[in-house]
């Protein structure tokens, strides 16, 4: 008896998750249709391929040999898709741009607008978070990373420039405690960024100062940052380009920080793309224009 191609996303989604409601998440669908499609590929195969337990399911010996063959199926349905995609010269559908947080609200958002009036077609879905999309899964078709150059030699990277950054605080909190000319800040009260933004530059330079301050904050997200600097909890690092939408930023050191790289990733077979064509000239265009970026290199 034949089965369902389509029936090995589920299984693999199952694979992953552990759980039917776990796949169903990553799937957007029902927990439901997940045991319905995983039987019938078990009935299909005539085997068992998960052993369901309190903990969740987890892969029978069937199970385990059928995973490189079912990921091998599912790297060449993504080829596949992928090479029709490329070679799509219409300049409307959705392009799935990966970026952090911070650039999207602040940036993006607005430097495309122009991309939308140019090609209204076009939807752009903006997917912003810490955890790094695959391009070569096509979990997204083009990424903007920040900090340093991505290695996957798969993929097109592109230096578009550098984001300034400085240290600010408001002007209120710079008249009742200004801060003194060097290499240290004593005294001071700081809103530091943690975690994975720990090791960018920006964040460094500001450590190094830090020895005589005290950390008022501690946050992963730099829109918290800014919120906290405005709100009049003390001195951060912050890229330049909150200055735009924040009067009360003020620079509070005339040393601008290390910049930070940014890059643009595109799978080779999706580069020549129309729509997606369309969205990486924009985006290049929007760094060129934009003051608080180096020219790129």
């Amino acid at each position: 008896m034949g089965y369902d191609w389509n029936d090995l996303r589920y299984f693999l989604a199952c694979a992953r998750a552990g759980s039917l409601a776990g796949a169903g998440r990553a799937l957007k669908v029902d927990q439901t249709t997940v045991g319905r499609r995983l039987g019938a590929l078990e009935e299909a195969l005539g085997a068992r391929l998960f052993d369901r337990t309190p903990e969740g399911f987890t892969l029978t010996a069937t199970g385990t040999r059928l995973i490189e063959t079912a990921e091998a199926v599912e790297q060449a349905t993504i080829d596949l898709e992928r090479r029709a995609t490329g070679a799509d010269a219409r300049l409307e559908g959705s392009v799935r741009v990966a970026t952090s947080e911070t650039l999207s609200a602040t940036f993006l958002a607005g430097a495309l607008v122009a991309l939308h009036a140019a090609h209204p077609g076009i939807e752009v879905q903006l997917v912003t978070g810490t955890t790094s999309l695959n391009l070569l899964k096509r979990e997204a078709d083009v990424a903007l990373r920040v900090g340093q150059r991505p290695t996957h030699q798969a993929l097109v990277v592109r230096r578009l420039g550098a984001i300034a950054w400085g240290l600010f605080a408001t002007a209120k909190y710079l008249a009742e405690r200004p801060v003194e000319p060097g290499p240290r800040l004593d005294g001071h009260d700081l809103v530091v960024l943690d975690d994975e933004l720990a090791q960018i530059p920006p964040v460094r330079w500001l450590s190094e100062r830090a020895s005589g301050a005290r950390v008022a904050m501690r946050t992963n997200s730099i829109l918290t940052a800014a919120a906290a600097v405005r709100g009049g909890w003390g001195l951060a690092t912050l890229p330049t380009f909150f200055r735009g939408g924040s009067p009360e930023l003020v620079l509070a050191h005339p040393e601008l920080v290390t910049p930070v790289d940014v890059w643009l990733v595109v799978h080779p077979d999706l580069q020549h793309t129309g729509r997606v064509r369309a969205v990486l000239d924009h985006l290049a265009q929007a760094m060129e224009r934009a003051a608080v970026f180096a020219a790129p290199a």
